[in-house]
Formats: C-alpha cells, structure tokens, sequence
C-alpha cells in the first residue's frame, strides 16, 4: 500500500533515513520498491553497522499516533464492531453512504476509515500480537493501555534486522570509479588514455526501476563508440 514508509535509524548517523512507498513483507525478510529505495540511499552506513539496525514502519504516516488512537477508540465504538473480535476484524474503508451522517462535518477519527489501509488480515492478526492483545477480545473491551499500544504498534513499528541478500538477489553494487577521474563524453579515464569505464565499474547506483540497466547501456554504448574513435585514429596514425 502506498500509505506505508519505512524510517532506517543509524547510531552513528544524525540524519535518518526516511522512504515512502510500497513495502513488501517476505519468508525471507522485507522487500519492495521503499525498501529497496532506502537500501540506496543508505547504501555506506549500512555497510559501515555491518549490515545490522532497526527499521521502523509506520502503516498510516498521514496520522499521528493520538489521531490513530481516537480513531480506534472510535472504530471499536461503532454498533457492528463493538461484539467482534480485534483479531478477526481489522479497521476496513467505509464508503461515504456507509457513514451516520454528512462526509464533510466527520471528525477525524470518523475520516480515518477513509485512509486506514486494508491491512491483510494475517498481517494484522501479527500487529495485534505484537501489540501484546489476545486477538479474541472483543474491540468494546480493549483498555486504553492496550489502543495505545495498538497505535504506537500501527505507526513506529521497529523490526531488527541484521545481513543482506546475496549477490544474486541486489539490483546494483555501490562504489565505483569516481565520476570526476572520468571523461563522461567519452567514458575514457582522464589519468589513463585509452582506458574506458561502463556500467557498473563507475561510482553510480540509482534507485529500482530500470535506472542502472539503463545506465549500463547508455554509458556502454558511449565507450564503444568512442573506444572504436581512438582505435581508428591510431590505425591512421601507424600508416602515416
């Protein structure tokens, strides 16, 4: 769901990582284009913890936490929610006629079933654990203890992780030959001439979605051409 963002927190780094986006929650771990995005971005500091930290997601980041909270408090007061159980009824969207009264005068605790994700449900019978609830009481009997949790749950949810894929499984290396050593026209090395730098060998990572393919391409395309100049303008050289 678009509404989920990923915040990576480092000890040795002031500034934290924030991305929004779609977030995919594997076997093996978690994926998806925010994820994969962060992992960019914090390409050297994940590297220098060795590849170990806390993630923190927040499944609604268009609410505070006191604006989940009076939402829930809201949701387990409505009629045909108060018997049910918290495990087996997550917060669903409401359509504007499925409301008591007009769209526009709602409070915000009633407006948030208009942008609470649908959470799958085993995901949410996760959350409801994690939150430290038995998924079978009913939403009429949670405490105020246990809705503070639930919303401190929904919005800072820090999962520990620690290793990476394999190589097989990673888009794009970082590091690289500087950019500034390399004559971008031609791709050759500005110390060696002769010497030409594509893809990959270059200091350039980009975020998913085709722009380190492309870049291999373009910047191998640019070497051979001008890798083919030089050969020829050597050969006319030799026959002078």
């Amino acid at each position: 769901n678009n509404s989920k963002k990923t915040k990576q927190n480092q000890k040795n780094n002031s500034k934290n990582k924030t991305q929004r986006g779609d977030l995919l929650i594997t076997h093996r771990g978690l994926s998806g284009p925010a994820v994969l995005r962060l992992s960019s971005f914090a390409a050297q500091e994940l590297h220098q913890c060795k590849y170990r930290g806390t993630i923190l997601i927040n499944f609604i980041p268009d609410l505070t936490q006191k604006e989940v909270y009076d939402a829930l408090c809201y949701y387990a007061s409505l009629q045909d929610v108060r018997r049910k159980n918290v495990g087996t009824a997550p917060p669903r969207r409401r359509r504007r006629q499925q409301l008591s009264h007009g769209y526009d005068s709602l409070p915000l605790s009633e407006s948030f079933m208009d942008v609470l994700p649908d959470l799958p449900k085993r995901l949410w019978f996760s959350l409801i654990t994690t939150s430290q609830i038995d998924p079978n009481t009913k939403w009429s009997q949670l405490s105020k203890k246990q809705r503070i949790s639930l919303s401190q749950v929904l919005t800072s949810l820090p999962i520990h992780f620690h290793g990476k894929d394999t190589n097989k499984e990673e888009f794009v290396t970082a590091g690289g030959v500087m950019l500034s050593n390399v004559d971008l026209k031609r791709m050759e090395s500005k110390q060696v001439p002769g010497l030409f730098f594509v893809g990959e060998a270059l200091n350039v990572d980009g975020v998913t979605g085709g722009f380190n393919f492309q870049h291999c391409w373009t910047s191998g395309y640019v070497a051979g051409v001008a890798a083919a100049d030089s050969a020829l303008l050597m050969e006319k050289k030799e026959e002078i």
